[in-house]
């Protein structure tokens, strides 16, 4: 077993230095192990890579410097307005800063959040608004039938006339009542549920 045990050494001294002294004797200082492979040795940095372009930003940069940053295109040509009489915390950080906000909204950074926050919201109902009245004209000309006229402004009208309305062939008996009862829950449980929820 003596002579297994001693197969697995290294021939080669190890080089042992205090971090404060220059001799290389084992002190009783904390000592420090030097590397017995190479491993501990700083190896130098590799040379940078060469540049594959000569200090010309890449298109997209160039793209959005035009609507980001300082040079962002505002909101009058540069005859009609100065950058200098655009607000300092109108910076162009965020989409749609064009420096125009006449009435101070953004001064506040936690109002400007607050405000963001709900131009999202409009414009989640917005888009969904938009889907409500070309879904069932694009329904009726295709030969789904939504009603006489799927036209969201004649649909409304049907309801003031004391109609119902009829989806896909099946006439819904509502009236008019009965129609703004169950917007309200239905829209007023979607923002309720927002507004408990932080979204």
């Amino acid at each position: 077993m003596a002579s297994i045990a001693g197969v697995g050494r290294p021939q080669f001294p190890l080089n042992i230095s205090s971090p404060n002294s220059t001799s290389t004797a084992a002190t009783s200082s904390p000592l420090r192990v030097v590397s017995l492979f190479g491993l501990g040795k700083k190896k130098a940095a590799p040379p940078p890579p060469p540049p594959k372009f000569k200090s010309s930003p890449p298109p997209a940069i160039d793209e959005l410097s035009k609507w980001y940053g300082p040079d962002r295109r505002i909101f009058l040509p540069e005859g009609l307005l100065d950058r200098a009489d655009i607000p300092e915390y109108l910076n162009g950080e965020v989409p749609g800063d064009y420096g125009y906000d006449p009435f101070g909204l953004s001064k506040k950074p936690a109002d400007f959040d607050k405000y963001q926050a709900y131009e999202l919201i409009h414009a989640r109902w917005a888009m969904l608004g938009a889907a409500g009245f070309i879904i069932p004209e694009a329904f009726n000309k295709f030969g789904a039938y939504c009603g006489p006229e799927a036209v969201w402004f004649k649909t409304g009208a049907l309801l003031l006339d004391g109609g119902t309305l009829s989806y896909f062939g099946a006439s819904i008996p509502i009236n008019l009542v009965v129609a703004v009862i169950a917007e309200v829950i239905l829209v007023g449980g979607a923002e309720y549920y927002r507004a408990t929820n932080g979204l």
